[in-house]
């Protein structure tokens, strides 16, 4: 069965400039405790992120709302901004990728109007077994906004056409 999973990559200009940042978090946990290593807030879509109306409709926009709301509600799980959900944001699509052989993510992007602050994010925790023990932590243990030419080295490359095409539209 193909895993389905969906982000938000939320980003605003920098400063007075048109140079844009994007909101990046840092993955949590031992096997990234001395990586460098950043991506946007992402995870697997639920039951709770397809309403009736949704769930027995066919259409693309239907589908596509209900990875919507995965990509809004991992962000808020993974953060705690309550922002989007408040504003009750309706981030853009901008594609899809396959993860690995049996996982697609869905991306979706939102320009951040409010005031996002990284020290004051906080992610909720996961476990899993490491070197024999049980493990709870953070999912994410750290946020940033970080501009393309920032991020490019630290993120998943396969993420690096979304920030491109968020730009590219930006740039009209």
């Amino acid at each position: 069965m193909m895993e389905k999973s969906s982000g938000l990559i939320l980003y605003r200009k920098r400063g007075n400039t048109n140079e844009l940042e994007f909101f990046l978090a840092h993955a949590g946990g031992p096997h990234n405790k001395n990586n460098d290593y950043w991506l946007f807030p992402k995870g697997h879509n639920e039951q709770c992120d397809w309403s009736e109306d949704i769930m027995f409709k066919s259409d693309i926009e239907s589908w596509i709302q209900g990875f919507r709301n995965t990509a809004i509600r991992e962000y808020f799980e993974e953060t705690a901004d309550e922002m989007p959900i408040k504003l009750n944001i309706q981030p853009v699509f901008v594609g899809h990728f396959k993860q690995r052989k049996s996982k697609t993510v869905f991306v979706f992007a939102h320009e951040c109007t409010w005031d996002l602050r990284p020290e004051n994010c906080y992610s909720n925790t996961m476990q899993f077994e490491y070197k024999g023990e049980i493990l709870t932590i953070p999912e994410n243990d750290d946020f940033k906004w970080m501009t393309y030419n920032e991020l490019k080295n630290k993120t998943h490359q396969k993420h690096l056409p979304y920030y491109e095409k968020i730009i590219e539209i930006n740039s009209n």
